[in-house]
């Protein structure tokens, strides 16, 4: 990593036609041979990869055999994967899958907070229930993570320590996607309390080209390529209603594997007709997702994925023009970045 500032200024709010502040941000585009294809900043910054990880968390649900075992859907696996709005969908089949492992509500170790979506947030008020950890944004993950436990007869209580063998088995698919060396692997605790590592952009991004790709010279393509398809399906499970997750993949020319992480991260894959595999990484670098969503629909659009109809439908997180609280048009933001040709 340089020792100079990584970041590089992606993003301009303006307001009365004058700059009032830059955001900053880091992104890098790679394809499955490692081959950069753009660059904005450096991307050997090392960073958590937060909830853009999840793809990977889920892999042991599909090779442990639990998925077939529980009877998990392609919406159960795309929960798995999710950081969702708490909405009835969403916390239906997170219950789907605890009953299928034999589980109830009391395993999940994710904690506790309301949903994310409003309507939803507001008719359990109004019928005067309160939120559970089925309702946090992980508890399809962790739902996940404790029918791996179940189907392999590992210890469900414990299944949050960095020395859980689940923990560690997903600490190991991670070394082989991104060729980390196990033993440099550092990581930090997730806001849902499992563990929560640090990759450098590049490599990250060179691993999840990869498994787009999903071939079989991949590690794990069976189910990196089931996962891909439940995430691409069903991106309205991957988030939720109104949710740059589920609009984002909506708004694609191709299927599109789009994961949020906290902190400004972000992580898009897809596959060109050829089959190659191309992952798109950010972070922004004071961690807020307004310039983050922004500048990865913009990128997006100048590589080709969104067309100018897909742009149009990304209008709500690609800038336009910002109202005030009467609805008077006072600014905008606009692009910083100049990916070049995407060849």
């Amino acid at each position: 990593m340089s020792s100079s500032w990584p970041f590089r200024p992606w993003v301009c709010v303006e307001r009365g036609g004058y700059p009032e502040c830059y955001h900053e941000g880091i992104l890098v585009v790679v394809d499955d041979e490692g081959q950069e294809r753009a660059r904005w900043g450096d991307p050997e910054w090392t960073s958590f990869l937060r909830s853009s990880l999840k793809m990977i968390q889920a892999i042991p649900v599909v090779e442990s055999g639990a998925a077939d075992a529980f009877g998990f859907g392609p919406r159960h696996l795309a929960l798995c994967c999710a950081s969702h709005n708490g909405e009835p969908v969403h916390v239906q089949l997170a219950r789907e899958i605890l009953v299928g492992a034999g589980l109830s509500e009391s395993a999940l170790r994710c904690g506790t907070h309301p949903p994310a979506h409003d309507e939803s947030r507001r008719a359990m008020t109004a019928h005067g229930e309160k939120p559970s950890a089925i309702h946090n944004n992980c508890s399809g993950k962790h739902g996940g993570m404790l029918s791996v436990c179940v189907r392999r007869g590992w210890d469900p209580a414990t299944y949050l320590s960095p020395e859980h063998p689940l923990q560690r088995e997903i600490a190991g698919i991670l070394c082989e996607f991104t060729g980390m060396d196990a033993g440099a692997l550092t990581y930090g605790v997730d806001g849902c309390g499992v563990p929560t590592f640090r990759v450098p952009m590049v490599r990250f991004a060179h691993g999840l080209a990869r498994y787009a790709r999903g071939s079989d010279d991949v590690p794990h393509a069976v189910a990196a390529r089931r996962l891909f398809d439940a995430m691409t399906a069903h991106p309205e499970i991957v988030g939720g209603t109104g949710r740059f997750c589920t609009e984002l993949p909506r708004a694609a020319r191709r299927p599109l594997l789009a994961k949020a992480g906290a902190e400004g991260f972000y992580a898009v894959a897809w596959r060109e007709d050829s089959g190659r595999g191309v992952a798109l990484v950010a972070k922004s670098a004071a961690g807020d997702s307004r310039s983050r969503d922004f500048a990865v629909t913009e990128a997006l659009y100048q590589l080709g994925v969104l067309d100018g109809a897909g742009l149009e439908k990304m209008a709500p997180f690609h800038g336009g023009p910002m109202k005030n609280h009467a609805g008077t048009i006072v600014g905008k933001m606009t692009s910083m970045l100049a990916l070049g040709e995407f060849s």
